[in-house]
This record gives C-alpha cells, sequence and structure tokens, in this order.
C-alpha cells in the first residue's frame, strides 16, 4: 500500500510549490470564499477557502511525487489537472489517508469541479439560450422522424461559437426527445401550467441538460442525449440556476433521482454529491 503524509503548510516545498502556481492558486481561493459565503456559513473570509487552497497544493506535490510528472502553470485550472488529481485519489490507500485528514481531500476535489465547471459555464449557458430559441421556433415536429442515441456517443468538440467563447454543440432531436419523454410537462412539478406555444401548439417548456455540458470535458462520451435532457417551465428552470441553496439542491437532487438508472447505459458515471458539486453545493 502507498504510503502518504501529511505536508505541512509550513514545509519549505509547500511554500515553493504555493508560491510558483500563485495566480491560479488565488483565483481557485476565490471561488472557494465564494461557495462558502453563499452557503451562509460566513460573513467574513473563512479558513475553509484556505483550506481548499492548501490542499489543492498537496495535491499538486503527491502527483509530481508519485506519478513523476509536473503540472504547467497555465492547464493547473483545467479539466486535466482534475483528471490527474483523481489518479492521486485512486491510488490505493488514499482514501483512508483522506479520512484521516478529515475528507478535505474529497472536499477539495468537488470545489474544483464545481470551480472548473463555472470557469465554463458562461458559454455553456448562452449556447443552452440559444438551444432553447429554437426549439421555441419549431413550427412543426415530426416525432417518428426524430432520430436520437440509446447508447453512449462520440464526445463532441468544442466548436461552437459565442460571444463568451467556443461552447459544445447541441443536438436539437435530442432535445424534442426529451419533450416528447416529459409529455410537454414540467419535471420538476407537473402541475405547473405554462402557456400554449404559438409554433406547435404544445405547452411551453425549456430543456436543461440535467449534467451540464460545461463538464463535458470531465466524460469520455457525450452528455448530450435525451435521458440527461429534463424538461422544466421557465419558472423552474430559473430555480435550478438561479434560486437558494436548499431550494436548488433538492429540485436537482428530484431531477436526478428520477433518472439515475439511466446514465450507465450511456457510460456515464455520476452521483449525487458529484452532481451537485457541478451547480456549486458542496458537502459542508
Amino acid at each position: 500500500m502507498t504510503t502518504f503524509k501529511r505536508l505541512s503548510a509550513r514545509d519549505t516545498r509547500f511554500i515553493n510549490t504555493k508560491n510558483t502556481y500563485a495566480e491560479p492558486l488565488n483565483l481557485f481561493y476565490e471561488y472557494a470564499e465564494m461557495l462558502t459565503k453563499k452557503a451562509g456559513k460566513v460573513k467574513v473570509r473563512s479558513n475553509k477557502a484556505k483550506d481548499y487552497r492548501d490542499y489543492l497544493v498537496r495535491f499538486i506535490i503527491f502527483y509530481e511525487d508519485f506519478f513523476h510528472d509536473t503540472i504547467a502553470i497555465d492547464n493547473l485550472l483545467t479539466s486535466n489537472s482534475l483528471q490527474k488529481f483523481e489518479k492521486v485519489y485512486h491510488l490505493d490507500g488514499f482514501k483512508a489517508f483522506n479520512q484521516q485528514s478529515h475528507n478535505f481531500y474529497s472536499a477539495t476535489i468537488s470545489c474544483f469541479k464545481s470551480f472548473l465547471t463555472a470557469r465554463t459555464d458562461l458559454a455553456e449557458s448562452i449556447s443552452d439560450e440559444i438551444l432553447n430559441i429554437e426549439l421555441s421556433e419549431l413550427s412543426s415536429i415530426q416525432e417518428d422522424s426524430i432520430t436520437t442515441s440509446k447508447s453512449p456517443k462520440a464526445k463532441p468538440n468544442r466548436t461552437l461559437p459565442t460571444v463568451k467563447g467556443q461552447a459544445f454543440p447541441r443536438d436539437i432531436n435530442e432535445a424534442i426527445q426529451a419533450k416528447k419523454n416529459s409529455k410537454w410537462l414540467c419535471e420538476l412539478n407537473p402541475t405547473h401550467k405554462t402557456f400554449v406555444s404559438q409554433t406547435d401548439g404544445k405547452p411551453f417548456v425549456e430543456a436543461h441538460h440535467l449534467i451540464p455540458m460545461a463538464v463535458q470535458d470531465n466524460f469520455e462520451f457525450s452528455l448530450d442525449f435525451a435521458d440527461n435532457i429534463v424538461s422544466l417551465c421557465p419558472n423552474c428552470h430559473r430555480l435550478v440556476h438561479h434560486a437558494d441553496k436548499q431550494t436548488r439542491k433538492s429540485a436537482i437532487i428530484t431531477l436526478y433521482e428520477t433518472r439515475k438508472h439511466l446514465y450507465p447505459k450511456y457510460e456515464i458515471e455520476v452521483n449525487q454529491r458529484l452532481i451537485l458539486s457541478y451547480y456549486g453545493i458542496l458537502d459542508n
């Protein structure tokens, strides 16, 4: 079994590593601090954000030691680095070491995933808006002719231009199928009434990728499939994005529980804790 040793924040190597990656680490720290404040736990700067930053430094050092490789400063805040940290986390004995460290390593990974999602979310949110506009403009939907995926499909390239950078393209047929599956009802609360769309004569609902397209880089296969797309009334769609933490958490769990059994057939590994982290909701 691999032996792990806690590295003190006063250790020379820790200090040197922290200084080397100071700029990206500070960006991560500011994000972690913002999450802590949004959680309503503190009104001033807390030690939790500092702890997340310091444990990320330790991940960098562990990766260098056990895999004899380095992480470029410009690449620290990328999904590639996340994959490297997860390689450390899955080393034999590390999970026990994490428990001895009060689960701060796993909490840091969750926070880092949330951070990466937030960095790419704006461009992806614009793409989601474009998708829903395109859906609202369809005057006739030939349901029987829709072709969608029922098995893992290739991960798309980020090629869709937006004013905030490139995003992953969406297949409108997958969104149409998702609405068809929901019978054009809000999946968070089917009793919610919406207006009838003038273009297709159906109740107006919007498409939302439950596992956000912003985290597509974290997965080997595409997240753009009907079973990952929920139909929501406009109010509930905004709720998922903008409500208080507990309301959003409850809504996301409700939606996840209805479809968690579907993800394995698309070779998507996800759990409740992970999906909440993508929405900036971390275990406290």
